[in-house]
């Protein structure tokens, strides 16, 4: 199979007729590694393959010169420890911290070794900050919810939330060589605020305001959304839980 994918890769620099059979090879390749071998590839790799075939007639690594790796244990032990400790190191502070150490490496060899531990490049995630008096109240309140076997079946459960109508992601797409297409930014976007409840019977309906939520306007929300949903789900009894915004 290899021998006639050297073949078409000589026909196909030479002719573009040769595209259709270049794709039903590489498509019998992934699915002979795949079956007999129980290994998934890519396309982008079946051809990185074969043309390594081509140039070398092999398809492992050359040997390599024989001289130690720059990548040595202590220096993967420094990086996993300040990894672990500051997850927004940078690859300079990273090499800063090796320096310092006694390791000198390169920027690239840098990037290398963190990226042979695992570690990946991803866009922060941010989530709500509790204090700490508040994560042990909730540990005794979820404790006891356990305890107690609570299955919440006459539990209603209510919040609000703010919903940004003109918003961009941070990251996009652009084609090369041309500039980044610029998005507007309001100072001061335009937002609607959203409260509901549910429960396991089912959910009251949605009400969408405007402007701040006092004492005086949440009563208003409970008896036109809250109160007409318990009177159609909940007849006996029920328990309300809500947070303490207003």
């Amino acid at each position: 199979m290899l021998q006639n994918a050297t073949v078409i890769i000589e026909f196909k620099e030479s002719s573009s007729k040769a595209s259709i059979e270049w794709t039903k090879l590489i498509s019998q390749i992934a699915e002979k590694v795949e079956v007999e071998m129980d290994i998934k590839l890519s396309r982008q790799a079946i051809c990185y393959f074969l043309l390594c075939y081509k140039k070398t007639n092999r398809l492992v690594r050359k040997p390599g010169s024989g001289r130690p790796t720059k990548i040595s244990e202590p220096v993967v032990r420094a990086i996993e420890a300040k990894m672990q400790a500051d997850d927004e190191t940078t690859a300079t502070q990273l090499q800063c911290v090796l320096e310092r150490c006694g390791y000198k490496l390169s920027l690239s060899t840098v990037r290398r070794a963190r990226c042979t531990l695992g570690w990946t490049f991803h866009g922060t995630r941010y989530c709500q900050l509790i204090r700490t008096v508040n994560k042990e109240k909730r540990l005794a309140w979820a404790t006891k919810c356990i305890a107690e076997n609570d299955a919440f079946d006459d539990v209603i459960w209510s919040d609000e939330t703010s919903v940004q109508l003109e918003c961009h992601r941070r990251q996009s797409f652009r084609k090369a060589n041309q500039p980044p297409k610029l998005k507007p930014k309001p100072k001061h976007p335009i937002k609607v605020h959203v409260w509901a409840a549910i429960s396991k019977r089912g959910a009251s309906e949605v009400c969408i305001f405007e402007g701040k939520m006092d004492a005086a306007f949440y009563i208003r929300i409970l008896q036109r959304y809250l109160l007409p949903f318990i009177d159609s789900n909940f007849p006996t009894t029920h328990r309300f839980m809500q947070d303490n915004d207003p």
